[in-house]
Order: structure tokens, then C-alpha cells, then sequence
């Protein structure tokens, strides 16, 4: 299994790296794709990789909530740092209308500047959005460089958009969150509407908690990475798949769209770069 998005640079699980890496490689994780969201965290983001390198892929970006707040060098710091031979994408960004005080020409400029250089540097995004579908879509649509190159991670946009995103190639991702009784209908409605090879599950730990009742790791509202078995499972389930086939089709779709090798000999996909 691969954790298509979270945030193990947060402090709230950093300290425990090691154990946490730990249990979710016993658990059967074999990778996780940790997001940066500002430059405060992208060298942390690294310090991981480095550490766990044939566990952790990163990927840095400026996350719209922190784009009033980013310093005036923040483009040239990312560019430098998307050199890295570990990056395997640009995120976590995108646009955000639900935030108080939200500058959305600002947020819009950023994301369009990040996406060039997802393009410039061949590597695929992936996209925070929240109450600003329409937007998003227009961007995309008027950047066809970067089709079928990008995820929207967690997805809880209307249902009547995920036609237009699939047919400009979008990934989506679905985190253990969706499976809060209020969430399971929309969650059912975006599963049905997903074509098989474009789905990814992530845990984006440490928010996004599951219901306690799934929670395999402690009633707590810190979403421990290993609840990503918990998410499989349940996915598998609500799909009527077998576990193991399921698995196997998630891994090949992020290892398809972030062009990283799986720790498995059978792998179908080789790296891109």
C-alpha cells in the first residue's frame, strides 16, 4: 500500500517518526508521499526522505492557506529545492475559498506559477481545494501541459465535476475521513463516477481522522498513518473487491502518477525519472 498524501513533517508525528514508519511497514505500507505546504516545512519534508529513503517520497509546495503569509523569495526557495532527487511531485497547493481572509487572485497566481513549474521540471501536482471548484477547473482546463498529471487529493467537490476533471486526466484521492456516516454519501457517489485507474487512497495524517469505531490506532483526534490499512479495507469492501486485488490496483495508479518504482518485483511501473 502507498499513502498517496499526508503530512509526517507535522509536528504532532515527527517526534515518533520512527515508530510510525515502523508500524505501517509492518502493516504492509510501503511508501508514503509526504506533502510540504510552506517553506517553514519543505526542509523537513527532505530531512525525512533522507532519513527513510525507501520509504518516503516528498512533495513540495505552497499550500493556499499559506500563501499571505509566504515570504517574498518563496518561488525561487521551491525552485532550488525541487532538485532534490527525491521529489517526486509539487503540493500540496491549490485554492481555498473557505478560509477566512482568503486572497484568491493571490492564491490563483500561485498555483498557476507552481503548475509551470510542475511542467518546466516533469513532475505531477497534487491540488487543495475547497470551495472553489469552478476556478480550479478553469485553470486546469486552460493548462493542458498538465493533464493527466495531477491529483485532487481528498476529494469532496460536487459530484457533477468529476466528469469534467477525469476527462482531463485528474487522479483522485480518497482519504478515511469520507467514511464519517455523513460523508459515506457523497463518498459512494464519487466512487461509482471513478474509473478504476484513477483512484488513490491517502490518510492525510495527522488530520482527517476516521470514525473512532475504524480507527485502528487509538481514539485520538491525531490520524495515526497506519489507518490506511483501515481505508483499503473499507474501500474494498464498499467496491466489492477482494482486498488484495484492490491493493494492488491503488499502488500501480500512484506509483502510475507520482512515476515511483514499487518496493515489489512485479511492479508494473517503472520510474520516470
Amino acid at each position: 500500500m502507498i499513502d498517496a498524501h499526508l503530512h509526517l513533517q507535522d509536528p504532532r508525528l515527527f517526534s515518533d517518526a520512527d515508530a510510525i514508519v515502523a508500524t505501517c511497514q509492518e502493516l504492509g505500507i510501503s511508501r508514503h508521499i509526504v506533502n510540504g505546504t510552506s517553506p517553514d516545512d519543505w526542509p523537513t519534508v527532505l530531512t525525512l526522505a533522507e532519513r527513510y529513503p525507501d520509504f518516503i517520497s516528498p512533495s513540495l509546495g505552497l499550500h493556499p492557506w499559506r500563501v499571505n503569509e509566504a515570504p517574498s523569495d518563496w518561488h525561487t526557495t521551491l525552485t532550488d529545492l525541487i532538485s532534490h532527487p527525491a521529489v517526486v511531485g509539487i503540493g500540496e497547493i491549490g485554492l481555498d475559498k473557505w478560509i477566512r481572509d482568503h486572497d484568491l487572485p493571490k492564491q490563483k497566481e500561485a498555483l498557476r506559477a507552481q503548475l509551470d513549474l510542475a511542467i518546466a521540471h516533469t513532475l505531477p501536482v497534487t491540488l487543495h481545494c475547497l470551495q472553489a471548484w469552478g476556478h480550479l477547473l478553469e485553470i486546469l482546463e486552460s493548462t493542458p501541459a498538465i493533464h493527466g498529471r495531477f491529483l485532487l487529493h481528498s476529494y469532496g467537490g460536487p459530484a457533477e465535476m468529476i466528469p469534467p476533471f477525469v476527462e482531463l486526466g485528474a487522479y483522485f484521492s480518497v482519504s478515511g475521513h469520507s467514511l464519517h456516516p455523513r460523508k459515506r454519501t457523497h463518498l459512494e457517489i464519487v466512487l461509482a463516477e471513478l474509473p478504476a485507474d484513477r483512484l488513490l487512497l491517502e490518510t492525510d495524517a495527522p488530520d482527517m481522522a476516521l470514525p473512532d469505531d475504524l480507527n485502528a490506532h487509538g481514539k485520538s483526534e491525531i490520524n495515526h498513518p497506519a489507518n490506511l490499512r483501515v481505508i483499503h479495507e473499507q474501500i474494498a469492501q464498499m467496491l466489492g473487491q477482494n482486498l488484495a486485488t484492490f491493493i494492488a490496483q491503488t499502488r500501480q495508479n500512484t506509483e502510475a502518477l507520482f512515476g515511483i518504482a514499487s518496493l515489489n518485483r512485479f511492479a508494473a511501473f517503472p520510474p520516470k525519472r
